[in-house]
């Protein structure tokens, strides 16, 4: 026989009250770097999005402007600012730029804020969505369960699971990984293939692990399982910017 246990809603409270106080010590915090982006930059808001929660656009230069948005969900635990410096230089490259904020840091909880963006900028003719790690899967999660129009889905060391698989969209994909990571191995990057619609691009990043995807405060602080990159923060970026900048350009 199986038994169901219903929490009043002061217990529930209560248990997020106790995660928040355990997670929070642990969280990832942004690099100096991207703190000075967004408090800094002009071209940068911090918008309110309701209760618990923010997003952040980074618009780009006019000269450039494509009428193309990204919208990026950020890995489980990581403050929504460390993902700063590369979408700033995805702004510079024309594209409208949007860094969501998670309740409790964790995208299971947030994942269909991508839509609440989206319906605040109606000039944009091509969005697409896109996260890391865990933020990448409730990416998939979405465009799986959204009628919302998405050209493009963009996976940084992240891919969907069978549950939320987005091989029968018609959508186009892109999965950016590192030969170094310690959470998401080649051989799920091998199986999510199945999991991804026919001609997905792939872009291998040698040398790359899971915690060169955002800008940390302390380099020597990677994410929780991690391997050490065998490269540098900045060629990783680089590496990364490059990839999203191509398949962009290609929708």
């Amino acid at each position: 026989m199986k038994y169901r246990i219903l929490l009043a809603p002061g217990v529930l409270i209560l248990l997020l009250a106790g995660y928040m106080l355990w997670a929070k010590p642990f969280s990832y915090k942004p690099a100096q770097e991207a703190l000075d982006i967004i408090g800094k930059s002009q071209s940068v808001q911090e918008i309110d999005l309701g209760w618990d929660g923010t997003y952040y656009v980074f618009f780009p230069d006019r000269s450039r402007v494509q009428r193309k948005g990204f919208v990026l969900y950020p890995g489980g635990l990581v403050d929504p600012r460390a993902y700063a410096p590369l979408m700033q230089a995805l702004a510079a490259e024309g594209c409208l730029a949007v860094i969501v904020s998670m309740p409790l840091d964790l995208a299971v909880l947030g994942y269909t804020r991508a839509g609440l963006v989206m319906s605040r900028y109606p000039d944009i003719d091509k969005w697409v969505l896109g996260g890391h790690s865990l933020g990448g899967a409730m990416a998939c999660r979405y465009v799986r369960s959204s009628a919302a129009k998405i050209s493009g889905l963009i996976l940084l060391a992240s891919y969907p699971s069978h549950r939320f698989r987005v091989d029968d969209m018609t959508l186009k994909a892109l999965s950016v990984f590192g030969t170094s990571d310690g959470l998401t191995d080649l051989r799920e990057i091998e199986a999510s293939k199945q999991h991804l619609p026919a001609g997905t691009q792939f872009v291998e990043i040698p040398g790359g692990n899971h915690s060169q995807f955002y800008a940390m405060s302390n380099k020597d602080d990677i994410y929780r399982g991690d391997k050490p990159a065998s490269i540098p923060y900045a060629e990783q970026q680089q590496a990364i910017l490059k990839a999203i900048t191509v398949f962009l350009g290609s929708l």
